[in-house]
């Protein structure tokens, strides 16, 4: 094999696994999707451009069965809760399809204990009435949210 051929071999591998990967990564974050009802979400409550409220950045909270560790933008304010993955900033959106949500405090109820990791203490909320699916917070950002919940 000559020097050429070697690296076009090479290269040929590296797009063939980026191209996979890239396939993969859309496979996962649409099972991320359908798990945690995040189009459902989307469809009912659309963030305006922007970030809205007090923004806490890298927060760790659960969205039905789906963990985001420590890459949630949560914005709290007079309008609602304001859930934004940090991934879905930029040209990633679209291939992640997790745009930011605004969900009004009259959507937003508390269920009761809930579980993100074994040791931490949580609340489980519920989203939508009927509800849609459910939010876990960790107690320390619960007690943020706590002034805006009926």
């Amino acid at each position: 094999m000559t020097a050429e051929s070697i690296v076009l071999l090479v290269v040929g591998i590296l797009v063939v696994t980026f191209v996979w990967l890239i396939v993969l990564m859309s496979v996962l974050f649409w099972f991320f999707r359908r798990q945690s009802r995040w189009t459902q979400l989307a469809e009912r409550y659309p963030a305006p451009p922007g970030p809205v409220g007090t923004l806490h950045r890298g927060q760790t909270v659960k969205v039905g069965p789906v963990r985001w560790r420590r890459s949630m933008t949560v914005g709290l304010g007079e309008s609602g809760l304001y859930l934004e993955p940090v991934m879905s900033m930029g040209s990633l959106r679209g291939l992640i399809g997790h745009p930011p949500l605004l969900i009004p405090w009259s959507e937003v109820r508390v269920v009761g204990p809930g579980h993100i990791y074994l040791l931490w203490e949580c609340t489980e909320l519920a989203v939508g009435e009927p509800k849609i699916t459910s939010l876990t917070v960790p107690n320390g950002l619960l007690a943020l949210l706590q002034p805006y919940l009926r």
